[in-house]
């Protein structure tokens, strides 16, 4: 069972064009990310997006259309799901946007906690253009939502956005 959610304000309709493009957004996930259901971000999401480190300083309306053409997708996810791992096939970034997710290393049997997340912080980010594997194993603790950017997504507001180039760089020089 596939639900799709859809968030509108008082006084915004969504076209039939819209619908469409959500549908076709949903049926071209990759299958290592099929997700049980497809969730469509509200304004206070969009902002909680905007306010994580790699968006500070950006020019929210490209940014936000950058987004939304690169089907870049937000996931609901039960205690215990994974959000990202090794075997993660797609090249993406993620930014926790409802509940806490726990950061721990690969190995089950020798699972060490690296650090928590908490809305607003972006993961992911250090693999993104390197050809190895996710290095942990990010898991929902509790009942959490993530919104994925796309690594194209990223090459397009690498390009076409200062303020998110340096937000990017800022973050990783951080990590560092």
């Amino acid at each position: 069972v596939f639900k799709i959610y859809i968030f509108k304000s008082k006084n915004q309709e969504f076209s039939k064009n819209a619908i469409d493009k959500l549908q076709y957004s949903w049926y071209n996930v990759p299958n290592d990310t099929v997700r049980s259901d497809f969730v469509v971000l509200s304004k206070t999401e969009w902002k909680r997006i905007l306010a994580s480190p790699l968006f500070r300083g950006v020019d929210s309306r490209k940014a936000v259309r950058i987004l939304e053409e690169h089907d870049c997708l937000a996931s609901c996810f039960s205690d215990g799901e994974i959000l990202m791992s090794p075997e993660e096939q797609q090249k993406r970034i993620g930014i926790l946007l409802k509940g806490t997710a726990l950061v721990t290393t690969p190995d089950p049997s020798k699972e060490t906690l690296l650090r928590f997340l908490e809305p607003e912080e972006p993961f992911g980010i250090a693999n993104l253009f390197l050809d190895a594997p996710f290095v942990s194993v990010i898991r929902a603790h509790g009942s959490c939502k993530a919104f994925f950017v796309t690594k194209e997504a990223v090459c397009a507001l690498l390009e076409q956005d200062r303020g998110f180039l340096y937000g990017y760089l800022s973050f990783l020089s951080g990590r560092i």
